[in-house]
């Protein structure tokens, strides 16, 4: 069965997480993009589906809604 877990809460038992990004609408901790996708028979993994999980939102913003550079 293939694995395609864009949006689902990152499974350190199914995904490879391959890199992390913000993601504005998906939580942190889950996944954002799915880079190649797995497979599974029943219950055993045969090949981890590599994703990109989310950081969160793409971070603080001024309440104009402007993205605030805090690397200063």
């Amino acid at each position: 069965k293939k694995i395609d877990p864009k949006g689902e809460k990152f499974d350190p038992n199914l995904h490879q997480a391959v890199a992390q990004a913000p993601a504005p609408g998906v939580p942190a901790g889950f996944v954002a993009e799915t880079a190649q996708p797995g497979f599974v028979i029943g219950d055993r993994v045969l090949r981890a589906a590599m994703v990109i999980v989310s950081t969160g939102d793409s971070g603080p913003k001024d309440p104009a809604g402007a993205h605030v550079d805090t690397s200063v």
